[in-house]
């Protein structure tokens, strides 16, 4: 066992313990629901209780990049477009809503459901065209 080259992680004759490489508050006094990093790996996404999805720059150390306000309750679920333009958001209000990330605002909401709306999935990934060659 001991540590490993980097320093994060020991093995025992059992078990593995890994150390984290970086902390962040990300919602401070209250509870994270999801964390996603975008598919072009350059953006952690984190939704919380506290009714904010924020942004943070995995290529800037972390740094808050931007805050994603709009939703009445907490936000349970976030997932982004497969080119991370974009993030579809869950909320316990009753609402998704498809945010332009670049511009920091909902496009569209999608309302109806009469309680939480508790996860989201998209598939925006290209489908070929069967006529085409």
């Amino acid at each position: 066992g001991g540590p490993s080259p980097n320093g994060v992680q020991t093995t025992t004759t059992n078990s593995t313990h890994f150390e984290p490489l970086h902390k962040l508050v990300a919602h401070p006094d209250a509870y994270i629901l999801k964390c996603l990093i975008s598919p072009d790996v350059r953006t952690l996404a984190t939704a919380g209780s506290d009714k904010v999805v924020r942004l943070w720059s995995l290529e800037n150390h972390f740094a808050l990049d931007s805050e994603l306000v709009g939703h009445s309750k907490w936000v349970w679920d976030c997932v982004y477009s497969v080119d991370a333009a974009y993030l579809v958001t869950a909320s316990s209000d009753g609402s998704a809503k498809l945010w332009d990330i670049a511009k920091g605002e909902a496009i569209r909401t999608y309302n109806g459901h009469h309680k939480a709306v508790v996860c989201c999935a998209l598939n925006d990934s290209a489908v070929p065209d069967p006529g085409r060659t």
